[in-house]
């Protein structure tokens, strides 16, 4: 199992990212991200402001919460849960058996 809790959102290439942790998880992949709405975004945005003005590199990112779950998608894995909550929203996502392994 993989746990990505409270990091997708500190880098700005989530497919990047997201794509290693599916290719290592063998059987679950669990991510989660702040939700993606005109608070956050600007609460984020204001933030980064305060922390340009301050010298400092980091930035924090709202990634498109569909688009997060495609790139898992991509790498044989399928939506299993989610649940929205107010400041984290907690995403699982579980292996495709494969063909193979069906057999």
């Amino acid at each position: 199992m993989v746990v990505l809790h409270r990091v997708v959102c500190c880098y700005p290439d989530y497919e990047r990212l997201q794509s290693a942790a599916a290719r290592h998880a063998r059987q679950l992949l669990v991510f989660s991200h702040p939700p993606c709405n005109l608070l956050t975004r600007s609460n984020f945005g204001l933030a980064n402001l305060v922390r340009k003005h301050r010298g400092t590199d980091f930035r924090a990112f709202v990634h498109p919460p569909e688009a997060m779950v495609a790139v898992v998608r991509s790498h044989g894995m399928a939506l299993r849960y989610r649940h929205p909550g107010l400041a984290w929203t907690v995403v699982a996502c579980e292996r495709l058996a494969s063909p193979a392994a069906a057999a």
